[in-house]
């Protein structure tokens, strides 16, 4: 196995760590933003709902390693190019999914 083949398997290893401690609801420490709010801005979200959605984003993008791993070792392109595109796609559809609407609001927060 060359030097290629291990560091995307490493990759894949990390994420599937990652994606089982935010699936479980666990890991918020990897979410960035949350971090920076103020405490009262932070007592409005459902951050476990929140988490568990980052956990199903990270778990698509390493199904999409896997398959670039595939790719790579069976030396078909276009099976990469179909991974490099359905992570776009799954960074695009979280980011609006995330900035529409009032999805990880708690339901005490929400206006009515």
């Amino acid at each position: 196995m060359d030097l290629g083949s291990i560091v995307i398997l490493v990759a894949i290893g990390i994420f599937a760590v990652m994606a089982i401690l935010l699936l479980t609801g666990r890991g918020s420490f990897f979410l960035v933003g949350r971090t920076f709010k103020s405490r009262e801005e932070m007592e409005r979200f459902d951050g476990r709902k929140m988490v568990r959605f980052m956990g199903v984003c990270i778990a698509g993008f390493d199904v999409c390693m896997i398959l670039a791993f595939v790719a790579y070792r069976l030396q078909q392109e276009w099976l990469g190019l179909a991974a490099g595109i359905i992570i776009v796609l799954i960074s695009i559809g979280a980011t609006i999914y995330t900035k529409t609407g009032e999805r990880f609001v708690k339901d005490e927060y929400l206006e009515r």
